[in-house]
């Protein structure tokens, strides 16, 4: 200590014990308020119950005046029953899914788990929260599943490169099946070390995504999903406890060793979840309206705007390219459009397919954020053959059906499928098949066509794009391609997401119209002309 001044060292020696004692005093205050605290002393829980086949479309229970939501999605699995509850601590993330079907199938291999019935859980950042998961990965899929050789749980991880499958440390997990065969409850922890790359204060926000996925023996995968839209912070949860539940009665909480006590709140809310963009009469996109500005009508009568938002959620954008001879003139166009498209309006947290389609159908790329890759299969569209229109599109949507994400198909054709014009071989489906198909999984079909004389063409692709809420673009010149493929680009990035709750209680499985109009009459607005209501 020669070298250091005496009136330095004393300075040191008089502050030491006030300093020691602010620490002190500062790691008390933090013990009182993690102990006052209950989203640090206790797991904080979001159960979520009922039966999905009374729910349609986007079910949610708006949780606070923030606008925050706990939301589910229907996807024809009318047969299935569960309860999903999760919860958090210091240490781990807990999922439990109670699932009651009855045809419980655990047939799967352990090395295809999405052959079977299986509980998938997705986590990715935020857009606003890159670097939450894993240093560099993008996206995160758990497969939990119970199979011929047991319970078996797979990590999927997207670095940008497409999935890999990786090994799980320290996750514990069982399948419990019920005593009457008819289903299992699923159990898991889940390590914070799983899944972020380095905890924090402050915290980091996860957005997850929870699917059961239902495989009866010769019937069609089904799915139903629960999307928490806003999130969960591991130290703080913005969330209420809420419970969705059955109409009559809530169930008894499954036996689960990992899950603290449920909250006793409930609610049952059934809504209809319309994408809806509005443009002047200059077909400018207009951004600033209100609920209030909005209209909705459900078969003719006035329904309640439940939710509101201009939310930019994540999207899984399908192009769909017609590489059938008809179009060999234009195939570079085509691609250098395409590719503009894809650089401009996909972002980090969108997926995008690549399908191209002769009489034949190819996927060439599948659900994929790397541009490259996207690129790259663009490239490799060759003009030939015939035009199986119908069933690449139909094909596209069995693909797309069961993803959580907003959905979207944009089709570049001629229109011209040789299943009516005598060309040769083509599709089994017809275009009502599409449109059905579409409209049971709310998906939007955007279609770009190149103009021919077939008015059978023309109409096809405007009847898609209107009856699903897209939009036609019927081009005279190729060199329009680009320009198109940016307006599309810009709809997708300018709607509003409207919920209502309908007041046609009777879930009859009939369609029901749906017509959204604007208080200004300068405006306009676009969303899908209707619904199939669930068989109740």
């Amino acid at each position: 200590m020669a070298g250091i001044p005496r009136q330095r060292v004393l300075t040191f020696i008089i502050l030491m014990p006030l300093l020691l004692c602010g620490f002190l005093l500062r790691a008390q205050q933090f013990r009182d308020e993690e102990n006052s605290h209950p989203c640090l002393a206790i797991p904080k829980s979001v159960k979520i119950d009922g039966n999905l086949a009374e729910w349609y479309g986007e079910t949610a229970i708006e949780l606070s005046s923030t606008g925050n939501l706990v939301g589910s999605s229907w996807a024809g699995a009318t047969d299935l029953s569960a309860r999903v509850w999760l919860a958090w601590d210091e240490r781990f993330l807990y999922i439990a899914c109670d699932l009651l079907d009855d045809q419980f199938q655990p047939q799967a291999d352990d090395s295809r788990l999405w052959e079977g019935d299986s509980l998938w859980f997705k986590c990715l950042p935020p857009s606003s929260e890159q670097g939450t998961l894993r240093k560099g990965c993008r996206e995160l899929i758990l497969i939990f599943a119970s199979t011929r050789e047991g319970p078996a749980v797979k990590k999927l991880l997207n670095y940008g490169r497409g999935y890999f499958k990786a090994e799980c440390q320290g996750i514990k997990f069982k399948v419990l099946p019920k005593e009457s065969g008819m289903g299992a409850v699923y159990e898991c922890a889940l390590p914070w070390g799983e899944l972020l790359y380095q905890p924090s204060y402050p915290p980091k926000v996860l957005n997850i995504n929870l699917t059961v996925q239902d495989s009866d023996p010769g019937k069609e995968l089904k799915s139903m999903e629960w999307v928490p839209s806003r999130g969960i912070n591991m130290y703080n949860p913005l969330w209420k406890m809420v419970s969705l539940l059955p109409r009559e009665e809530a169930p008894s909480p499954p036996p689960t060793s990992f899950l603290s006590s449920q909250a006793n709140f409930s609610a049952v809310v059934h809504l209809v979840s319309l994408n809806v963009s509005v443009t002047d009469k200059n077909n400018r996109y207009i951004s600033d309206l209100g609920p209030e500005d909005f209209t909705v009508l459900e078969d003719g009568k006035p329904q309640k705007i439940y939710s509101f938002s201009r939310q930019d959620k994540p999207i899984t954008i399908a192009l769909v390219i017609d590489s059938s001879g008809s179009m060999r003139a234009d195939m570079e166009a085509v691609q250098e459009s395409a590719i503009n498209f894809v650089n401009a309006a996909v972002r980090l947290e969108d997926q995008v397919m690549v399908v191209e389609f002769d009489e034949r159908i190819n996927f060439l790329v599948d659900y994929t954020n790397n541009l490259q890759d996207i690129i790259d299969a663009i490239n490799k569209v060759r003009a030939d053959r015939g035009t199986a229109l119908y069933d690449a599109v139909y094909s596209t949507i069995e693909r797309l059906r069961f993803l959580p994400e907003r959905k979207a198909v944009v089709l570049l054709s001629d229109g011209v499928d040789t299943k009516y014009f005598g060309g040769g071989p083509a599709s089994t489906h017809t275009y009502l098949d599409v449109l059905e198909m579409a409209q049971r999984n709310d998906i939007t079909i955007y279609t770009i066509g190149l103009r021919r004389s077939e008015l059978l063409a023309e109409m096809v692709l405007r009847r898609w794009a209107k009856e699903t809420g897209g939009r036609t673009y019927l081009l005279y010149d190729i060199k329009g391609l680009k320009n198109v493929y940016a307006r599309i680009g810009e709809d997708l990035r300018s709607q509003y997401v409207i919920c209502y709750s309908s007041t046609n209680k009777n879930w009859n499985g009939q369609w029901r119209e749906v017509t959204v109009l604007t208080k200004r009459a300068d405006l306009k607005a676009v969303t899908k002309k209707g619904y199939y209501a669930p068989l109740k």
